[in-house]
């Protein structure tokens, strides 16, 4: 089954989805690229060989304080190409004095290993709750239609970091079982509905229940800029759903 977006702006940035679209039923129709909660930058590298690690600063750009981050983190070699792709969370320390909490404008710094080969590390937040116990990414109020398949989805907006793009998606369960996990790939058209460029496949664990939403931002992806600025949708193709009861949903 195939989920489209159909794209009307393309350089629209913004904090948070909502602010991006200006209304939850300008969501289908609009794609906003949208601004990472925290900005990720190199601070420097330490070590040789086997012990090179990179010295991070993440600062928080909310307004509200984080008490939980989920960072994707991308190593560059001198080519710009991918060396590592990993993830850290932060549970209520960010290295500040044993605070519990990233305050506003606050930056904190964590060290990674690396390549050797490593030259540059770009990254974004992947998800985060702030203190009040509100998330990001959040669901719009406006569920993804249904198809053929048990669950819906649809693109919110993307995250960009270096020339890696990040889809932001939103999935609902119209099923009755809950979700255990499920695979999906990624593809950018033009206005001809032609491929421009397909993303790899991508493998989501959720535990999601009957009749509920949860949004996820997928795998950073390389894209070319011209393949964005000739982007006029991105589909997203189901290819199963497995359920907790053991139940499976394939695509034909």
């Amino acid at each position: 089954m195939h989920y489209s977006l159909q794209l009307s702006q393309k350089h629209f940035v913004a904090l948070c989805i909502i602010v991006a679209s200006g209304s939850h039923d300008a969501i289908a129709d609009t794609l906003a690229i949208v601004d990472s909660p925290v900005v990720v930058k190199l601070k420097s590298f330490e070590g040789e060989g086997d012990d090179r690690e990179a010295v991070v600063e993440v600062t928080n750009k909310t307004a509200k304080p984080i008490s939980r981050l989920g960072l994707r983190l991308i190593a560059l070699g001198k080519d710009g190409q991918a060396l590592d792709d990993f993830s850290h969370s932060i549970d209520r320390w960010f290295g500040l004095e044993h605070k519990k909490e990233l305050g506003a404008a606050q930056t904190f710094t964590l060290k990674t290993r690396v390549q050797p080969e490593s030259v540059s590390v770009v990254g974004f937040a992947k998800s985060l709750e702030w203190n009040d116990g509100k998330k990001w990414p959040a669901c719009s109020e406006s569920v993804p239609k249904k198809g053929e398949s048990p669950v819906s989805s649809r693109v919110n907006a993307i995250i960009m970091t270096g020339d890696f793009v990040a889809p932001i998606i939103e999935f609902f369960n119209h099923g009755s079982l809950v979700i255990e996990r499920l695979e999906y790939r990624i593809e950018y058209l033009d206005q001809n509905s032609g491929v421009l460029q397909k993303g790899s496949r991508m493998r989501l664990g959720s535990g999601v229940t009957s009749g509920k939403q949860f949004a996820s931002i997928g795998k950073p992806y390389p894209i070319e800029k011209d393949v964005l600025k000739d982007t006029d949708q991105i589909r997203i193709n189901l290819n199963w759903v497995q359920f907790k009861d053991g139940d499976k949903w394939t695509k034909d």
